[in-house]
């Protein structure tokens, strides 16, 4: 016998019980071989003592408590085997368990939804029960094992199996009286990336006939944008439920090949199939592809933001300043932006005119769990030429850049990163003025190109990556602007269609499965305007004007921008 009160370390060759209430609490291990009869086995019991007279040197007084272990090293552990007989109940509720049970008639065993059962050697057990538990026959220096039970009452019992490449065995669950409960997992996942080769369907778990084929399921696995489930049948032979490791062995093994009618089987087991088939996590697809989708809305909402400064200029030689602000969004996705442009024109008295901005925009993407905070900066030079009436040209080019920083909480928290992205500009627009005089106001139709090239990025996590790729787009945009003049305040109000001639370049999200690459959506979508023009000196402009965009994919709800010009 050895114990360590300090360390709370206790081993026996074995521990008898007869007739006994035995508990294990909390931040105890117990090493020993227990046999028990007509007893109750507590491990990872709540039961606490405190010696009232510690620290006087004579005597003791015990006060009972109770204290559950929070932390998973606050648990008990139980290292070695159990024999329970008679009417003896084995309880394992907040403590790991290494070893082997053998239960006899009459006797029970519980395994608790905070207890952990490590069986290292075959098991027989009359009753178990399980509310949540976890229960592994994979150990250290694994090799095959049964657990057989009597009566089994269990839900939401999660079971981790072994199995042996070489002769194609298994750990195995067998009930032979009665199943009860449901909704209980067979993990296989230990097998992963591994190519077994089975020669016959192999059983991994039974039950009596009439027992529900859902009582055992298959653990599935997620890893990178796939869910791999095992290969696996349920069946119903010789009196019983069968759930089983599909064989897989491939064609012309097992069968007559002609030699004299022998039959060939290898003694040693080829590669062999992979014995998790994979399908798309659709879901989480879905969520990566519209997260990344926020580059393509931003650079397709800011593709003509040129044309917006340069109106913005009136083809007058002065400074200018323009502020904005826009709220939209695309699927669960919502999209904040703000920000600032400063800019001069110069023009000359035949009204050609040129100038140049430079803009910085700040803003983030979001949906819950997934957001991507962005700058948007960079810098347009732009000219034209243009009249009172008639016909009007204008254009321009720019750089800029955008930097995206993603934050993502749950399944996809591993590609969180920064993503940078040069996008280089170019814009043509072409329109006719015409004046209705006896209204006082101007109609402009116009239609205008632009287009953009992107460079790509890539994230890298944990078995996925999703690369945003490189490429051009081109859109096209039409439409009509109406403008009147109320005693020297100029009120504009227009409304135009953007089609998509070329699309941006997609994404592509890839695994260790597949790449799957995902065309970008389509940038399609109607524009209203609204503005006003108004002198504050004679020189001093402000402008004021209000966009939204419906029809499409990507919407912008409100977009505001207020521009100062000054008139030299």
């Amino acid at each position: 016998c050895h114990y360590d009160w300090v360390c709370r370390v206790f081993t026996f060759d074995k521990l008898e019980l007869k007739n006994t209430d035995f508990g294990l609490s909390r931040n105890a291990t117990l090493n020993t071989i227990i046999e028990a009869d007509n007893s109750v086995v507590t491990l990872g019991d709540n039961r606490v003592f405190i010696d009232k007279k510690d620290g006087d040197g004579t005597a003791f007084v015990l006060e009972e408590g109770k204290s559950d272990a929070v932390w998973e090293g606050d648990r008990s552990i139980f290292n070695g085997s159990a024999t329970l007989t008679g009417n003896t109940q084995l309880n394992i509720i907040n403590s790991v368990v290494n070893g082997d049970i053998t239960g006899y008639s009459g006797t029970q065993v519980q395994l608790s939804r905070s207890g952990r059962w490590n069986m290292d050697k075959s098991s027989t057990l009359d009753t178990f029960r399980s509310q949540g538990g976890n229960l592994s026959l994979v150990t250290p220096d694994w090799s095959p094992k049964n657990l057989t039970v009597n009566t089994m009452d269990a839900n939401s019992l999660h079971i981790s199996l072994g199995v042996s490449i070489a002769d194609s065995t298994g750990d195995r669950v067998d009930i032979l009286q009665k199943a009860t409960g449901g909704h209980n997992i067979l993990d296989l996942t230990t097998l992963f990336d591994q190519s077994v080769l089975l020669k016959n369907d192999l059983t991994l778990a039974s039950a009596p006939a009439g027992t529900s084929h859902s009582y055992f399921s298959f653990a599935s696995l997620n890893r990178g944008f796939t869910v791999y489930t095992p290969d696996t049948q349920v069946q119903e032979k010789d009196g019983k439920v069968l759930w089983q490791l599909k064989s897989n062995t491939p064609p012309g093994i097992g069968e007559n090949n002609g030699n004299n009618g022998n039959v060939t089987v290898p003694d040693t087991p080829g590669p062999g199939e992979p014995v998790f088939k994979g399908e798309d996590n659709t879901s989480l697809l879905k969520k990566a592809r519209s997260l990344f989708t926020a580059r393509e809305y931003i650079i397709s909402s800011n593709v003509d933001h040129w044309q917006q400064v340069a109106d913005n200029a009136k083809t007058e030689s002065g400074p200018l300043v323009m502020a904005g602000y826009s709220h939209g969004g695309y699927g669960d996705f919502t999209v904040s932006q703000s920000g600032l442009d400063i800019g001069f024109i110069t023009a000359e008295d035949m009204k050609f005119w040129g100038g140049a901005s430079i803009g910085l925009y700040k803003g983030h993407s979001s949906t819950d769990g997934y957001r991507d905070d962005y700058n948007l900066w960079g810098g347009n030079i732009f000219f034209g030429i243009s009249s009172e009436e008639g016909l009007f040209a204008d254009g321009g080019v720019g750089y800029k850049r955008l930097s995206e920083q993603f934050s993502i909480q749950g399944e996809l928290t591993d590609l969180s990163g920064k993503a940078d992205t040069n996008i280089f500009t170019a814009g043509a627009r072409v329109g006719w003025r015409g004046n209705i005089k006896s209204l006082d106001m101007s109609v402009t139709p116009s239609a205008s190109l632009n287009g953009v090239q992107v460079g790509a990025n890539r994230l890298k996590g944990e078995y996925r990556s999703a690369e945003i790729q490189s490429g051009r787009a081109v859109w096209l945009k039409t439409g009509i602007l109406a403008e009147k003049d109320f005693g020297g305040i100029m009120v504009t109000t227009g409304l135009y269609r953007n089609f998509t001639l070329d699309e941006m370049p997609g994404m592509v999200l890839s695994d260790a499965w597949k790449a799957r690459h995902y065309s970008a959506e389509r940038a399609d979508r109607y524009t209203a305007t609204i503005g006003i023009d108004g002198k504050i000196t004679e020189k001093l402009h402000v402008q004021v004007k209000l966009n939204s965009s419906f029809g499409g994919y990507f919407r912008t709800d409100c977009e505001g921008g207020m521009g100062v010009r000054y008139d030299f």
